[in-house]
């Protein structure tokens, strides 16, 4: 507990601290960078807060009301302040902030797919760079579909 607690806290900061900057396309690609680099510097919390999805016990509900609940709300009042009208419904906006969080996320979940599947070295610093600029791309396709990256 105490591990994803202190593994998510900075996240939840820098969440808090990036306010309006995350309605721009410069500002979001800021924001992306300090997650990435907050992810990369710990990429084994992303992997316990899935394993603790998937048993969905008494500790993810913790977990889920204290600190995914409170980083969900910010991406999703981050989706629905943005200026340009992104084009999903309101039903469809949870779906696209948990999209989000899966390509944050869920990439060090994937690093046994990455590395025995298709070949590639999850950890280098090549996938790093990839990860980032994948995130970047992907975030303003899903914040302005139709929009190239």
């Amino acid at each position: 507990e105490a591990v994803l607690e202190r593994g998510l806290a900075p996240i939840r900061e820098i969440l808090a601290h990036a306010g309006a900057q995350m309605l721009t396309p410069e500002g979001g690609d800021l924001l992306l960078e300090r997650l990435v680099d907050q992810l990369w510097s710990t990429p084994h919390v992303p992997k316990l807060v899935a394993r603790e999805m998937l048993d969905d016990g008494t500790w993810f509900e913790s977990l889920a009301r204290e600190w995914l609940t409170p980083i969900y709300e910010v991406g999703r009042q981050a989706m629905a302040a943005t200026s340009e009208p992104s084009g999903w419904s309101e039903e469809q906006l949870p779906l696209v902030v948990v999209g989000m969080y899966h390509l944050l996320f869920g990439f060090f979940s994937a690093g046994a797919l990455l590395r025995r599947v298709i070949g590639v070295d999850p950890e280098g610093p090549e996938m790093r760079r990839l990860h980032l600029e994948f995130v970047k791309d992907a975030s303003r396709r899903l914040m302005r579909p139709g929009s190239s990256a």
